[in-house]
């Protein structure tokens, strides 16, 4: 590419070919035309890698890596390392963008420039059309490692996901993105502790399309358990930079997700993983009973978590069988 341009859209692919048409076309119909377009085939067998050389025929501003099947991290990493951009975005190969997105984004950069510009995804069933956007409003920046973490738990998920940032491309090489289930909560965890600028939008840019075979619509599988390392290392951060609220409240997400994890390998009688989540648990649980943050029902098993070290567990189970769950 002659000229740098001004975002690098990476495009992870895997086997979506069903659906991946409605994403490159979204950004190929991008009201800013100064883009890079990078389509990351992640060793399809489906023929979507095909069709990822049938788009760069038709458009210049498309380039196209077909590497060994890796997963999203090792698909997102390679697109970033062939960026040229300055800033890059990223873009699940079966959801779509706004065609205004990166018009907006770089509008919020120059009124008040970042090393990650934060936006907002809405859940749909299907393509459809995302609410028109109105003027520009800059509705926060954070400049510190506590006041990006602070908003993160102000707004939850969408704070979380690679998705919804347009992100200065130095700090992806930095900080690369892990080879883990929950990716996107650990990158975050470990780039929200770094002295930068975020600088916050109200727009909806994303459409996140909710499909069978998501991971929420996963059975469970081993890989799971990552999040329990996300948790360990976000409760270790936010110790060390005396966020103690929130502490608190991660402290009772771990224990809230040993409970599930462990009443999902006990249904698939993956005695290893209930080996993992025990340790876990016992590993935390001086800090589960006198710092967890739960609330109503969720005490109960707190109490339980007193007692003893399977206790909690075996009622959470047996309250699932009982819920018919």
């Amino acid at each position: 590419m002659r000229n740098m341009p001004k975002v690098s859209i990476i495009v992870p692919i895997y086997n979506v070919k069903e659906y991946m048409s409605a994403a490159v076309t979204s950004v190929i119909n991008q009201s800013e035309k100064d883009i890079e377009i990078i389509l990351v085939d992640d060793g399809s067998t489906d023929g979507s890698g095909r069709l990822c050389d049938q788009f760069a025929e038709s458009d210049p501003r498309i380039q196209v890596i077909h590497k060994k099947n890796g997963g999203l991290s090792s698909a997102r990493n390679a697109g970033v390392i062939s960026a040229h951009a300055n800033y890059v975005l990223f873009l699940d190969g079966d959801d779509y963008i706004h065609p205004r997105t990166v018009e907006r984004l770089l509008e919020a950069i120059s009124i008040a420039p970042a090393d990650i510009v934060q936006f907002q995804y809405q859940e749909v069933e299907e393509t459809v059309n995302l609410p028109d956007l109105a003027q520009i409003e800059i509705i926060g920046q954070s400049h510190t490692a506590q006041e990006a973490f602070s908003r993160l738990y102000e707004y939850g998920g969408v704070y979380a996901s690679g998705c919804t940032k347009l992100i200065r491309k130095q700090l992806l090489i930095e900080i690369p993105f892990e080879n883990i289930r929950h990716e996107d909560e650990m990158w975050c965890t470990r780039v929200f502790q770094r002295e930068l600028t975020i600088t916050y939008i109200p727009d909806i840019l994303y459409g996140y399309i909710m499909r069978q075979g998501s991971i929420i619509h996963s059975q469970f599988k081993p890989s799971m358990l990552d999040i329990l390392e996300v948790r360990k290392q976000r409760i270790e951060a936010l110790n060390k930079l005396g966020l103690e609220e929130l502490e608190s409240q991660e402290i009772g997400k771990l224990f809230f997700s040993l409970l599930t994890l462990y009443r999902a390998a006990e249904y698939v009688y993956d005695d290893t993983s209930k080996v993992k989540i025990i340790n876990c648990f016992l590993e935390y649980r001086n800090l589960i009973i006198h710092k967890a943050a739960m609330q109503g029902k969720w005490k109960l098993f707190l109490l339980a978590a007193r007692m003893g070290k399977n206790l909690p567990f075996y009622l959470y189970y047996l309250v699932g069988k009982i819920q018919g769950r």
